[in-house]
C-alpha cells in the first residue's frame, strides 16, 4: 500500500520529525492541563504525588481524543494532517500511562505493603490496560497490517482502543472515585468538577460517537 493512498491506516504514514514534536508538545499541554487542574481542585503542590494521577488522567484523555481524530475526518471536521497526527500523539500518550504504572510500582515496592480488597482489582485491570496497550503498540508497525490486511488491522485497533478506553474506566469506578463525583454534584464544594469526572465523561461521549460513526459507516456499505 503506497504511503499516500490510505490515509485511514497510520501504520503506512512516515510521520515527520515536526510531526512527533507536534504531538511530544500536544500530550505535555494537556498533561500539565491536568496536573495544575488537580492541584487547584485538591488545594495540593506541585509534587510527584500530585503528578501521577494526572498522567494517569492525561493519557485517558488522550486515548479517548484519538479515537475522535477518524470520525471528525470522515465528516470534514478536521484536516487530513490531522490523522497523521493520530499515530504520534497516541504512542507518546503510551508513555505517560507506562510512567504512571511505574510510579504505582514503585511505591508498593518502597513502603513494602501489597494491594488489598479493590487494590487488587486496580493492579489486575491496569496490567489488563498495560497488555491492551503492548498489543496496539506491536501491531503499530508495518508488518502488522502485511498479517492482517487493511480491514482487519482498522478493526483490532479501534477494539482495542475502546477496550482500553472501558478497562482504564473501570479502573476508577473501582477505586471508588464515583463517591467522589457524587459528592461533589451534591455539595458543588469546588467550582468545577473533579478531573476524573470530566474524563469519564468524555470518554462516554467518544464511545457514543464511535458508535455512530461505525452505524453510519455500516448503512454507507449497505447502500453501495
Amino acid at each position: 500500500m503506497a504511503l499516500q493512498t490510505k490515509i485511514q491506516t497510520p501504520i503506512t504514514i512516515k510521520n515527520s520529525i515536526g510531526e512527533w514534536l507536534i504531538a511530544i508538545t500536544i500530550n505535555y499541554l494537556i498533561f500539565q492541563a491536568f496536573w495544575s487542574y488537580n492541584v487547584l481542585w485538591r488545594g495540593s503542590d506541585y509534587s510527584l504525588d500530585s503528578a501521577n494521577p494526572a498522567l494517569a488522567v492525561s493519557a485517558l484523555f488522550i486515548f479517548a481524543l484519538s479515537l475522535l481524530f477518524g470520525p471528525f475526518y470522515r465528516t470534514g471536521w478536521c484536516q487530513k494532517w490531522v490523522i497523521r497526527l493520530r499515530r504520534p500523539i497516541a504512542m507518546i500518550a503510551t508513555l505517560l500511562a507506562f510512567t504512571h504504572s511505574y510510579l504505582v510500582i514503585k511505591s508498593y515496592i518502597t513502603t513494602g505493603a501489597a494491594p488489598v480488597d479493590e487494590e487488587k482489582t486496580c493492579v489486575i485491570l491496569g496490567i489488563t490496560a498495560l497488555v491492551i496497550l503492548l498489543i496496539m503498540l506491536i501491531t503499530s508497525y508495518p508488518f502488522a497490517l502485511r498479517m492482517l490486511n487493511a480491514a482487519k488491522w482498522r478493526a483490532l485497533q479501534l477494539t482495542a482502543s475502546i477496550l482500553l478506553i472501558l478497562t482504564l474506566n473501570t479502573h476508577y469506578l473501582v477505586l471508588d472515585y464515583y463517591q467522589v463525583w457524587q459528592h461533589w454534584m451534591q455539595s458543588h464544594n469546588h467550582p468545577v468538577p473533579p478531573a476524573t469526572m470530566v474524563v469519564n465523561i468524555f470518554c462516554a461521549i467518544v464511545l457514543l460517537v464511535r458508535v455512530i460513526d461505525a452505524i453510519r459507516n455500516g448503512m454507507k456499505k449497505k447502500v453501495k
